[in-house]
């Protein structure tokens, strides 16, 4: 436009904050000066839109004088790719100096171009110093076991041109000696045309994260109490120790120990004191074991120790030393002085070993056969021993009896219990117990009381018992009521459980007087004298009725009679079995009948099979009669059906 100067076209301030007039004079005097200027200026369309012109200034002749020359090209395309340029390089820049992991550069060689501030402050390099020396000398790992040095990941990404990643097993070696655990990954960089232009390494330190995955290993590994290890943790080393064994044929042993007077310090002085003996205990016998064995918590008052390459005589001769360790031990708590002991159970770990699951119950049944011989003592495993194999069955039914109790496949039979007598009452019946397998078998209860008294399940089966039978008698109400008699052990007079529970039916307004009898046996009531008596003087008021069961069997001592006030006793079916034909038999029931006589107590007789038996207890005046000649057992519901007990006599 004629007229018109570059200034018309131009903002008042260019993009670098100086005034257009003030450039435009300093770059016409440079070009006055020189003969020629170059510069990129920002200037305005018509329309008033930006854009960029790559201006040349020049001296032409003109009249015999010099002019400038203005003449511009359009480089607004280009001018906007370097601004996108720059703000990606800044951008790119800000996130290295800005992320939380380790960023190292090399050239194609490995030299180091370039460190954001982590990489920095991790591996001890300043960037200054650290440009254009070998990336091995400013990253530097090793493994964290061995300590032997790892290959640079970021040089064998360079040389196999392809990405790397190290497990979290390399520890950094920092310029001053410190040390980080790392996760690390290092890949090539490709120029557009595909040529190696170097090679990036990006790496985090995972130190504190990989002590917190340590410490929460370790504490699932480990007893917080005494601070070894843990019953998973010991059958993790056992199940390792037994593939030795298998592959090797070495032989190794399993010590299962068990405190014998712990319960006497635990409940006498408290946890706290319970707690302070286990922690001493494995102090004591942390100290006393072989470098490699392993002793560990199993749990309660129960340690583990394992034997590597020791056959059984070496086995039981650390035993017992740690045995005699224990039994020297004297544990204080305040005033107060205590000495344990333990029982231990030695099983050799060979390859004919079937589990470690398997050593692990043998070593528990050896443990308990050396408890049940006299305490204190050692008992070595061995296949085809007797009472081993006693016990693994009372073991195994103490199971049984644990999972039926959880499955209710305890079942409730009842015998009737008949007048010999013109004797008026309700159709009396014992409660008696079955227990029902999972195949279905019915087993009766001979087999499995024993294990259910050896491991102190009685209460929870007597709670069971008691519970339904308690149940029926409410269901069936006055009107077509019966009379149960329910077996008591020893153990259940003394669970709060048991008894709160007898207690609530009697507190109950639809319960029955006469219609709940206890049987209480013979060595029971005369082992809890003073509590049975209390007992039955607390209940007989209110109406229940009490039995003394196989009387005969026991102390047999009359003089304990007149300090149970007890309604019936049942002559053990050992003398009614016979009675035909012993006579010493049949002068011990008269003997008894006619001294409950006198003390007023009514007699039943057990095992009545056949009728001469059913006649001489007739004519001995016996009043109660049972057995299979009278009705054989059958399940309660038979009762609650409404079966009278006359057919329950041909059942």
């Amino acid at each position: 436009m004629i007229g018109a100067t570059p200034l018309d076209f131009s903002p008042p301030v260019q993009p670098d904050g100086r005034s257009s007039l003030d450039r435009s004079r300093m770059e016409s005097e440079r070009a006055l000066e020189k003969g020629f200027a170059r510069f990129d200026w920002y200037s305005l369309r018509l329309d008033g839109t930006p854009f960029w012109l790559d201006v040349a200034l020049t001296i032409q002749p003109s009249w015999g004088a010099g002019v400038l020359h203005f003449s511009g090209r359009d480089i607004t395309d280009r001018k906007q790719a370097e601004q996108s340029l720059a703000r990606a390089e800044e951008l790119a820049r800000v996130t290295l100096q800005s992320i939380g992991d380790g960023v190292i550069t090399t050239d194609g060689e490995g030299r180091v171009t370039a460190l954001n501030p982590i990489a920095e402050q991790l591996t001890g390099w300043p960037q200054t110093e650290a440009l254009d020396r070998p990336v091995g000398e400013v990253f530097r790992l090793v493994h964290e076991d061995t300590r032997r040095p790892i290959d640079n990941p970021l040089l064998r990404s360079i040389a196999e041109d392809h990405t790397i990643e190290l497990p979290g097993t390399a520890v950094l070696l920092n310029r001053d000696g410190v040390e980080y655990h790392v996760e690390n990954s290092a890949a090539p960089i490709h120029l557009p045309d595909g040529t190696l232009a170097g090679a990036v390494i990006v790496f985090r330190d995972v130190t504190d994260t990989r002590r917190l995955a340590d410490e929460i290993s370790h504490q699932a590994r480990h007893d917080p109490l005494t601070g070894l290890p843990n019953r998973r943790e010991f059958e993790h080393r056992l199940g390792e120790l037994l593939e030795q064994a298998r592959r090797t044929d070495a032989v190794h042993a399993l010590c299962y120990l068990d405190l014998d007077q712990f319960k006497v310090v635990n409940d006498g002085c408290g946890h706290a004191a319970g707690d302070q003996l286990l922690a001493e205990l494995a102090t004591l016998l942390h100290h006393q074991i072989r470098r490699g064995d392993l002793l560990a918590r199993l749990g309660g008052d129960e340690f583990g120790l394992l034997l590597a390459d020791c056959p059984p005589e070496k086995a039981l001769h650390i035993a017992s030393e740690l045995l005699v360790s224990i039994g020297d031990f004297r544990f204080r708590w305040g005033e107060r002085s205590f000495t344990v002991g333990a029982s231990m159970g030695l099983v050799p770990v060979s390859a004919g070993a079937a589990s470690a699951a398997e050593l692990l119950t043998e070593a528990d049944l050896a443990c308990y056969t050396a408890k049940d011989l006299g305490r204190n003592r050692i008992h070595l495993f061995r296949h085809g021993d007797a009472d081993l194999a006693r016990r693994r069955s009372e073991m195994q039914w103490a199971t049984e009896l644990r999972d039926a109790l959880d499955e209710q496949r305890l079942l409730l039979y009842v015998q009737p219990i008949c007048a010999l007598g013109a004797v008026d009452g309700p159709p009396w019946y014992e409660v008696l117990l079955r227990l029902r397998q999972r195949d279905g078998r019915i087993v009766l209860p001979g087999a499995f009381l024993p294990a259910a008294e050896r491991f102190g399940l009685m209460p929870l089966i007597d709670g069971y018992v008691v519970s339904r039978a308690i149940g029926h008698l409410l269901a069936c109400g006055r009107a077509a009521g019966a009379r149960l008699s329910v077996n008591l052990s020893g153990r259940s007079l003394e669970d709060p459980g048991v008894i709160g529970m007898i207690e609530d039916y009697f507190t109950d307004p639809g319960h029955v007087s006469g219609r709940l009898c206890l049987e209480l046996t013979e060595t029971t009531a005369v082992a809890h004298l003073g509590r049975t008596r209390e007992f039955i003087h607390r209940l007989r008021g209110a109406g229940c009725l009490f039995a003394l069961d196989d009387f005969g069997t026991g102390v047999s001592s009359f003089a304990y009679l007149k300090h149970l006030p007890v309604d019936y006793l049942k002559l053990d079916g050992s003398f009614v079995r016979d009675i035909t034909r012993e006579p010493i038999d049949r002068a011990m029931v008269e003997a008894i009948h006619r001294l409950s006589t006198i003390m007023g107590f009514a007699t039943i007789a057990e095992f009545v099979e056949d009728a001469a038996t059913l006649e001489l207890l007739q004519g001995i005046g016996i009043n109660y009669g049972q057995g299979f000649l009278l009705g054989r057992p059958a399940p309660i519901e038979s009762m609650l059906a409404g079966i009278p007990q006359s057919a329950l006599r041909t059942a």
